[in-house]
């Protein structure tokens, strides 16, 4: 079977979370070039009040992409090889579009997203939005989740 997701940009209105790549903070870390960072920053934040749209590609990299402290395996890698580089590939610039994953790369995704090692710091609304487009189209749900006749 295949799950065809609407991937999109997402907003929420007066987010006070801020998404910046980890590979920017490292290009400017290692460039030593702390006022674009803090230029980076600051346009960021500015739009802060307004609506900011994060695109679905930024979570799907985010768990397709993610290795525990201590690494992994290449043997666990490898099973990731092909889903990592159709995400990489993404255009996280349109508005929307769709993305149609296997059984097999949901189940993928879904057993990274309920192992005990993938922790969030912070719960964006727009992952928020991601999550929920998920479990609906593939129809996984934790554990400890509400019913899906709780009032949300």
């Amino acid at each position: 079977m295949a799950y065809t997701l609407v991937l999109q940009n997402r907003t929420a209105k007066d987010a006070r979370t801020i998404t910046i790549p980890v590979e920017i903070i490292r290009n400017f870390i290692d460039g030593s070039d702390h006022d674009k960072l803090w230029e980076y920053f600051e346009r960021v934040s500015s739009n802060i009040e307004s609506e900011l749209p994060i695109h679905d590609k930024t979570w799907l990299e985010a768990i397709v992409n993610w290795v525990p402290d201590g690494g992994l395996a290449m043997t666990e890698i490898a099973r990731w090889l092909k889903l990592a580089r159709r995400v990489s590939t993404l255009d996280g610039t349109r508005e929307t579009g769709n993305f149609t994953l296997s059984d097999y790369q949901v189940n993928l995704i879904w057993s990274r997203l309920k192992d005990p090692r993938f922790k969030l710091r912070v719960m964006a609304p727009q992952f928020v939005d991601f999550m929920l487009h998920f479990q609906d189209i593939t129809g996984k749900h934790f554990e400890d989740e509400d019913p899906d006749d709780a009032p949300a």
